[in-house]
């Protein structure tokens, strides 16, 4: 990805529960974006963005796409879309079938079968996992602070 973000002290760094390892360091700098204020992200990932639907930026160059939460008109990012198709979790990729996610990552801790999301945890965050109902294929991969979305 081009950058490396300062990381929390030790006892604030992100932990994922049993089960979940991604065979790259790609999540934990996307995971290190959560927090981040809006106006620093550009100079951070060395790219300008693309205003994308409700508020949010797309980074087409990194692969992903973020929205904000906002607190007294700071804007800081709280939730981060991730767009590459290279990334693993435990193995598995996005486009796989769900099962496999929950096989590989364990008892999701949500699951919405309506909107077709399953939700693990990864230190602090979320990382949701959506998928075709139909199908079972998952399409998307987020991070989301779950304490930091406007509603």
């Amino acid at each position: 990805m081009g950058y490396r973000i300062q990381t929390a002290p030790p006892d604030e760094q992100q932990t994922t529960e049993p089960g979940l390892s991604v065979d790259n360091t790609k999540l934990d700098e996307y995971a290190a974006l959560i927090g981040v204020n809006k106006t620093e992200l550009p100079a951070l990932l060395k790219e300008e963005p693309v205003t994308v639907d409700e508020g949010g930026q797309e980074f087409i160059k990194n692969q992903i796409r973020v929205w904000f939460f906002y607190d007294n008109k700071v804007a800081t990012v709280s939730q981060v879309y991730i767009m590459d198709s290279n990334i693993t979790f435990s193995g598995i990729k996005i486009g796989e079938g769900i099962d496999q996610f929950k096989k590989a990552l364990g008892k999701p801790t949500a699951e919405d079968t309506s909107s077709a999301s399953a939700y693990f945890k990864y230190g602090k965050l979320e990382l949701q996992i959506s998928y075709d109902p139909a199908t079972k294929k998952t399409f998307a991969a987020y991070l989301v602070d779950p304490e930091k979305i406007n509603l």
